[in-house]
């Protein structure tokens, strides 16, 4: 069963990728609307930091690897519907330290509409989702993923997308939020 999905994952995103209906083309460029694509392979991004490399995926396709403290990828002309406030990743950590997802707009240092901490997933092949709460992405925008974390080989990413309405966190009492 896991495997017939991964497939129908792969080759939505695949047929999104090629598809005129989902992507406008502009030369070398191209734009995804995410209201078509919810899921974005992470190998797909327009401009990135030096350093990164694309392997292949335990899971099928490619996915990002060699993921180091202060490493960016930008994906141009994200345009995104009102309503999608929650960012998911699937990333894998072979280490023990893990790292962040930091999620901006506009450039690498632009406005941080979310955060998304990944744990150590017990081995470089073994995937996991991460998720967290994001402000609402509102208009057409270059979506930045810069990656954070405390050692060099901080986690893997094989795709990334966004979903509507978020999951409601109660907050503890014993807890001090600042």
């Amino acid at each position: 069963m896991n495997y017939i999905l991964i497939f129908f994952i792969t080759t939505f995103a695949i047929y999104a990728q090629n598809s005129p209906s989902l992507i406008d083309s502009n030369k070398s460029d191209y734009f995804l609307t995410i209201s078509s694509v919810k899921k974005i392979e992470a190998e797909t991004f327009n401009k990135k930091s030096q350093g990164m490399k694309i392997e292949n995926c335990s899971e099928g396709g490619k996915h990002l690897a060699y993921i180091n403290n202060g490493h960016w990828i930008m994906f141009k002309g994200i345009k995104n519907p009102d309503g999608f406030s929650r960012f998911t990743a699937r990333v894998s950590c072979g280490n023990n330290h893990g790292g962040t997802i930091e999620i901006r707009m506009g450039s690498q240092t632009g406005e941080l509409i979310g955060s998304c901490h990944v744990k150590p997933t017990g081995g470089w092949t073994n995937w996991e989702s991460v998720s967290c709460e994001i402000k609402e992405l509102k208009s057409t925008v270059n979506l930045y993923l810069v990656f954070t974390g405390n050692a060099n080989g901080i986690f893997n990413l094989n795709w990334f997308g966004f979903e509507k309405g978020a999951t409601k966190i109660k907050k503890s009492p014993k807890l001090i939020y600042i």
